[in-house]
């Protein structure tokens, strides 16, 4: 079903709406073969030398153990193995040289080289070779973001790439989302090593073909799509999906990934921002974002999980048989080898990936409003919800204070963090004219869905946010002959049986999608409804 020929109150009234654009950041592991990622170097002067094999203190220095301003990060936290190849380049490289590489290298001086670092530029190079070689154009921005040093300074953050225009930048805080563009994330990392072969194998890859392959984490931005013409944009996304889909390349998910939908809104100035409109969606989103949770896969459920803290082992207890004397002439364990820290490593990591939540990636807006409700204790959660996103006369900011924790604790008042399930961040930056650094979009990003490459998967994904966004912006402009406060009379435009607890009644009844759609939805919520640790934060009944 299109949801652009949903009719509402503002289509009757001879208005247009105001929800125009979407646009889309696919996260991804790029798998390329050994030659192709020469080939690319070769074209691009990359002086470096590709190696495959790297001692356990290289492993540490490149994934970034031993950086001066380390950053947590859930996909590297608890390695020991750095997934991908590490190239060896002279001193004049200039990711070291401007250090792009976020202190993920290590000294190594032979041959005439310098340094062993991770990749940077070289698989997005990779990526747009692919979409060039299918007459679709794409920008490569190998970090998207300010120098670190000049965070107000877009011309400083600039870093060029030798011999290229704008279309291959090493740095720029400038996107220009007209175009598609090619970056890195520093949340994600290449397959590991099973993972990539075990994807290889069943492609058709011969096994001792596999070690030539190698793979990295990249993000892929798309262009600003209209909403009335979705059909187009993603024949355009199945498109570029294809191009990375070939003999020297190809796309694989992951846990660590996610798929982003941006929707946008059209509006003359901050002053115009459709105020009630989002508030109906918070409103929407908020009493059902542990129904639509459970519509994704454990990945991208957000639900904390406590660590396990193991007892320390003191021979003393725990060892009845101890003898220290007779401890000190045993000898020594010699240390493990390569390979068995290969094999721990993956061990390690896959049972990481079976358990992660996205915790530290996709943060419940639902878990973070209660938090603000604790002090309504007199009124019921969905009452004390409704009067606190219905604020007759409100804003803006006083919308998103609830949904979104500030990035900085110690200026409430500052730019919201944005790793929540729904982001109104940006909105927040418009309002006050005024963002550190990335260019203003008048957007709210849902960032629930996990890693997916598949289109039709995406295209349903799209399909049920434009129909959330739309009954709110019915529900925003539509009147109700209605006593009580602004507050009550803005509930009383939902049904009587508010929030649903049944995905396909959500989708049919309510948004008035098809039943392939409600039916879509449902089978998702089968499939993954068990599938996550309990939530009471979010989970308790409104």
């Amino acid at each position: 079903m299109d949801v652009s020929t949903l009719t509402s109150d503002v289509l009757h009234m001879g208005q247009p709406s105001c929800t125009t654009t979407f646009g889309i950041e696919f996260e991804f592991v790029l798998a390329f073969h050994g030659d192709m990622l020469a080939s690319v170097m070769s074209e691009y002067n990359i002086d470096a030398t590709i190696v495959k094999d790297l001692t356990d203190y290289q492993h540490r220095n490149i994934l970034g153990r031993y950086a001066r301003h380390p950053i947590a990060n859930a996909a590297y936290d608890e390695r020991l193995r750095y997934p991908s190849w590490a190239l060896h380049v002279p001193e004049s490289d200039v990711v070291c040289r401007r250090e792009l590489h976020r202190d993920m290298f290590v000294s190594s001086v032979s041959g005439g080289r310098q340094w062993l670092r991770r990749y940077v530029m070289e698989p997005l190079l990779v990526a747009k070779r692919c979409l060039e070689s299918a007459q679709l154009s794409c920008n490569a921005i190998g970090w998207m973001e300010p120098d670190p040093h000049h965070l107000d300074d877009s011309e400083t953050a600039d870093v060029s790439y030798p011999g290229k225009g704008r279309d291959v930048m090493m740095r720029s805080s400038n996107t220009d989302y007209s175009q598609w563009t090619i970056t890195n994330d520093h949340t994600l990392i290449g397959a590991l090593r099973s993972q990539l072969s075990d994807h290889m194998i069943k492609r058709g890859v011969l096994l001792d073909q596999v070690q030539h392959w190698d793979s990295a984490g990249i993000e892929l931005l798309s262009p600003v799509f209209r909403l009335d013409e979705k059909a187009e944009a993603f024949r355009q996304i199945q498109r570029y999906m294809n191009a990375l889909d070939g003999k020297q390349t190809c796309m694989m998910e992951s846990v660590w990934a996610s798929t982003h939908v941006h929707v946008g809104f059209d509006f003359e100035a901050p002053e115009d921002m459709p105020v009630s409109l989002l508030q109906h969606l918070a409103y929407i989103l908020v009493m059902h974002e542990d129904l639509l949770s459970k519509c994704h896969p454990k990945s991208r459920s957000g639900v904390e999980r406590p660590k396990t803290i193991l007892p320390e082992h003191d021979p003393d207890i725990y060892d009845e048989d101890f003898d220290p004397e007779e401890e000190a002439f045993t000898e020594t364990t010699p240390p493990p080898t390569e390979e068995e820290l290969d094999m721990e490593n993956e061990g390690i990591v896959l049972a990481i990936e079976a358990e992660y939540t996205g915790g530290d990636n996709v943060e419940s807006n639902a878990r973070y409003l209660r938090t603000k409700l604790q002090s309504h204790s007199h009124q019921s959660l969905l009452d004390a919800t409704r009067d606190a996103i219905f604020m007759e006369n409100g804003n803006i900011f006083d919308l998103v204070k609830l949904l979104q924790k500030p990035k900085d604790p110690l200026v409430p008042n500052g730019h919201r963090h944005r790793g929540y399930i729904y982001n109104f961040a940006n909105l927040w930056a418009l309002a006050k004219n005024d963002t550190p650094w990335k260019p203003i979009k008048p957007t709210v990003e849902f960032r629930q869905h996990a890693c997916t490459t598949d289109v039709v998967v995406i295209k349903h994904w799209v399909t049920l946010i434009e129909a959330i966004v739309r009954m709110a912006e019915s529900k925003a402009t539509s009147t109700m002959q209605a006593n009580g406060t602004f507050a009550e009379r803005e509930a009383s435009k939902y049904p009587s049986s508010w929030p649903y607890d049944n995905v396909r009644e959500l989708c049919v009844t309510f948004l008035g999608l098809d039943e392939e759609e409600g039916w879509y939805w449902q089978s998702r919520f089968e499939l993954y409804s068990d599938d996550r640790p309990l939530d009471d934060a979010v989970a308790e009944p409104i």
